[in-house]
């Protein structure tokens, strides 16, 4: 079943749900394997390799992530970095945000409005389609990401 475009955040979470299924291939070997479920034998070291995991699919997809949220309302970067913080608790600095901000005005996914000295941005035509798009492409996503593990 296809998701509807205004799902939240599909493309993040179920690339988190895949990577940790596909933890069993990790080079440590403090887990044990028991039919198709991974039990880690210390729990305290899983929570810390999918801390690191979301922290690094949050950062690296941190262009798809603000597209994402655009759907909702426009942006600037103070509202990107609570929303980073309060769902995927992780803390972005306003550098990272306006970097990934300037990449996305420079290919013309956003457009930035001043009010009042603060930069506001939202989706351009071009950034909408792009939206729009991403759920139809989920699972071809996501075959990137097992090719990684399993390829």
């Amino acid at each position: 079943m296809r998701e509807s475009p205004s799902s939240n955040s599909w493309c993040i979470t179920s690339v988190y749900i895949c990577l940790k299924i596909l933890l069993v291939f990790s080079k440590n070997k403090t887990y044990m394997q028991l039919s198709s479920r991974t039990v880690f034998s210390d729990p305290t070291m899983e929570s810390e390799i999918l801390g690191k995991i979301n922290d690094r699919i949050v950062q690296d997809f941190l262009d798809l992530v603000i597209l994402l949220e655009m759907r909702n309302r426009p942006l600037d970067s103070f509202g990107v970095i609570n929303f980073a913080q309060r769902r995927f608790n992780i803390s972005l600095t306003s550098d990272a945000v306006h970097s990934h901000f300037n990449s996305l005005e420079k290919d013309g996914l956003v457009k930035a409005e001043t009010t009042s000295g603060k930069k506001i941005y939202t989706l351009t035509d071009r950034g909408k389609e792009t939206v729009n798009v991403l759920p139809c492409i989920r699972d071809k996503i996501l075959g990137l990401f097992l090719n990684l593990f399993i390829g």
